[in-house]
């Protein structure tokens, strides 16, 4: 791991927004990665609009307080007034949020426009700033449970980070107009995942090396990511659990049905460099990942804290919420310290 990213997401924790929270009153939903463009085929977010209009009414009933992470409009290929004027409804609909003081935001790679608070005022009117990072100090019964990092997750990376402006540059006035004829998306930790296994090796290891009450949310590579567990260490889990009892005799039809689904997967992700974070079978719940609401099929997934537990959601486009995965925040927190005491024990 390059001391260029350490320095960088070190930089962005150490002056992150600090926010106290209650675990029992806390009601948070987290989206990532929009990719709001102007409804042309170089819109990523057109599949999906209508299923985030949805799950936006649904939370608004619900009194969360919206957290967008990251890369809501494609800033790199279009100009901002565009954006907006395509996407006025939703966008109102998600500035009620902030109305009733219920909306955080932090900016990406490819809307780190918002970053000035002039920016903020022109094009959404609101007084709230955009930021880097944003830390949820955790609180229970008076007495500290742990800290939640909020964070888009492009730092450190050459592409998104060090060269984003010469990126920014070939993106709007080179790949747009190839992506528009042939439909092909960029070469980025979103398609690829050869980076996407970059970045989540990189956020987790930070996330491990850095404390023992310090979990961390990010968006950049869509790919959702739940206690650490990638989808390939899902289908790696699955596959030894279903594998033994099949060999044990003891699987039923249903199950055998998921087997030959899970080798299916499996057999498909050996042509990819597949992010496996805990080969070893013992994952560290300290890293998530949103995923992203600009999925093809018009799903989006992302993660919500609430009732004293973090979940992996998805909505489909029939406005159907599923729970993916779902855990105590508490003793995500409690693993998270029982870690630390292992690792300091056999030091």
């Amino acid at each position: 791991m390059k001391l260029k990213f350490l320095d960088t997401i070190q930089k962005a924790f150490d002056k992150a927004l600090l926010v106290e929270v209650d675990l029992d009153s806390m009601n948070y939903i987290i989206f990532s990665d929009h990719h709001r463009g102007t409804g042309d085929r170089a819109d990523d977010h057109r599949f999906a609009s209508a299923t985030y209009e949805q799950a936006l009414s649904y939370y608004e009933q619900s009194d969360a307080t919206l957290v967008l992470l990251g890369d809501v409009e494609e800033l790199w290929e279009n100009p901002i007034h565009s954006v907006l004027e395509y996407y006025q409804e939703i966008t109102s609909q998600e500035m009620k949020f902030d109305e009733d003081s219920r909306y955080l935001r932090i900016w990406g790679n490819h809307d780190a426009e918002w970053r000035s608070r002039k920016f903020v005022k022109r094009y959404l009117g609101s007084e709230r700033p955009a930021h880097e990072a944003i830390k949820l100090q955790v609180m229970d019964e008076g007495r500290l449970l742990g800290h939640i990092f909020l964070i888009h997750g492009h730092q450190g990376s050459t592409f998104s980070d060090e060269y984003a402006r010469f990126s920014k540059f070939f993106v709007r006035y080179f790949w747009r107009h190839f992506q528009r004829i042939f439909n092909k998306p960029l070469d980025t930790a979103a398609t690829s995942t050869r980076m996407r296994s970059k970045h989540d090796r990189k956020y987790y290891g930070w996330a491990r090396g850095h404390n023992h009450d310090v979990i961390v949310i990010t968006g950049h590579s869509h790919e959702p990511v739940f206690n650490s567990f990638t989808y390939a260490d899902r289908l790696r889990v699955d596959l030894s659990r279903l594998s033994e009892k099949e060999r044990a005799g003891i699987l039923t039809p249903r199950e055998a049905a998921s087997l030959d689904e899970v080798r299916k997967r499996t057999d498909a992700l050996t042509k990819h460099d597949a992010t496996l974070l805990n080969p070893g079978g013992r994952a560290i719940p300290c890293y998530f990942n949103t995923g992203c609401c600009s999925f093809s099929d018009g799903e989006i997934t992302g993660i919500e804290i609430v009732d004293r537990e973090i979940r992996l959601i998805k909505w489909t486009p029939d406005g159907q919420r599923k729970i993916i995965q779902k855990e105590r925040l508490k003793r995500i927190f409690e693993l998270l310290d029982l870690d630390a005491q292992i690792t300091s024990g056999t030091e």
